[in-house]
């Protein structure tokens, strides 16, 4: 089942170089490991809305971090205007 599911998931957590960068942004200035892990925290909590519809085969595999990426950030321009 691990074999499964690891490879059902295999790249989708991967991240993209505009996360990175997003990442790297939030991260700045933060000295310690603990504060580069709570700088992106609020944009994490308040940006991301992951609703799952679990039927069939998306019960279990996730969206790519790539395409939720690309979601809020799509959805953030929208808020903007």
């Amino acid at each position: 089942m691990g074999t499964w599911y690891r490879n059902l998931v295999g790249g989708r957590t991967d991240a993209s170089p505009e996360i990175k960068q997003k990442v790297a942004a939030l991260t700045a200035g933060s000295l310690t490991p603990l504060g580069k892990m709570n700088r992106p925290r609020p944009v994490l909590q308040h940006d991301i809305r992951y609703v799952a519809i679990e039927l069939g085969i998306g019960g279990w595999q996730p969206h790519s971090a790539p395409d939720v990426f690309t979601h809020i950030t799509a959805t953030a321009r929208t808020k903007a205007r």
